[in-house]
């Protein structure tokens, strides 16, 4: 990608993130973030990625953490003896509230507001990188992502990544019915995706899109789109009666994609 372009996408996600930081500074929520992190033993993480970095025996280890948010999983690592050093990330609302946390962890790590792909010179290699669930979906240039993370990293580190895929959003797991699709009423998200990509059949096939969309060719534009399949229609009564799309489909829209 462009230097040009990459700038003006990472700039976009920043202001977002920063319009949106002090929604996670209040509340509820945050009250009971701050009453864990004064607790011994602090963690955030679930039992999945737990599991994991039990299992990696992350010990002594110096971690760095990118798209660290308010830091509280990076603080979390030194729950399994990690030594949490670094968290990156472009808002520095986010980076505050980590500040506050750490204190309250008795941790002092070093917080970076830095766009990830024009790191200073400085920044240092750790023994542990870790990536979370909401990262790499912002990412507009996942090759040149991935370079800066090798470049984080000291000879013999682990690189753990945790992630998930918008397609899970589909479903609400505490509900009568899990594995049931998830619906919304807000028509807006019935939208056509479409792309021009030879690989589109190929990727769409991984998610099974004959349960829940079909592929339509469009003779006049030479590309491909994504529709809401009959499986929808049969499967619950829409919302009030309207004919929606479930809630995640427009998270398809995303990367290479565009909505028409």
């Amino acid at each position: 990608m462009e230097s040009r372009n990459l700038s003006k996408f990472t700039a976009a996600n920043k202001l977002t993130w920063e319009a949106s930081a002090h929604l996670h500074g209040e509340g509820k929520d945050w009250e009971a973030l701050v009453a864990d992190a004064a607790k011994p033993n602090f963690s955030t993480l679930d039992d999945c990625i737990s599991q994991t970095l039990k299992k990696l025996n992350i010990s002594g280890r110096s971690a760095v953490q990118i798209g660290c948010n308010n830091g509280r999983e990076l603080l979390s690592l030194a729950s399994f003896g990690a030594l949490p050093m670094l968290g990156i990330d472009q808002s520095p609302a986010f980076l505050a509230q980590g500040a506050h946390l750490s204190q309250l962890c008795g941790q002092s790590p070093r917080f970076l507001e830095a766009n990830i792909y024009d790191l200073p010179s400085d920044v240092g290699r750790y023994d542990l990188v870790f990536i979370t669930i909401g990262v790499l979906g912002w990412m507009p240039d996942l090759s040149r992502f991935f370079e800066v993370v090798a470049g984080l990293m000291n000879s013999d580190a682990k690189l753990v990544i945790y992630e998930t895929h918008p397609f899970l959003e589909m479903f609400e797991p505490e509900s009568a019915k899990p594995f049931e699709p998830h619906y919304t009423d807000i028509p807006q998200v019935a939208c056509r995706l479409t792309s021009r990509s030879p690989d589109f059949a190929r990727w769409a096939s991984v998610f099974r899109p004959e349960r829940c969309l079909s592929s339509r060719k469009r003779p006049k534009s030479g590309g491909s789109s994504l529709e809401p399949a009959a499986f929808w229609p049969g499967r619950a009564a829409f919302p009030r009666g309207r004919r929606t799309c479930p809630a995640a489909f427009v998270q398809l829209g995303h990367g290479s994609w565009s909505c028409a």
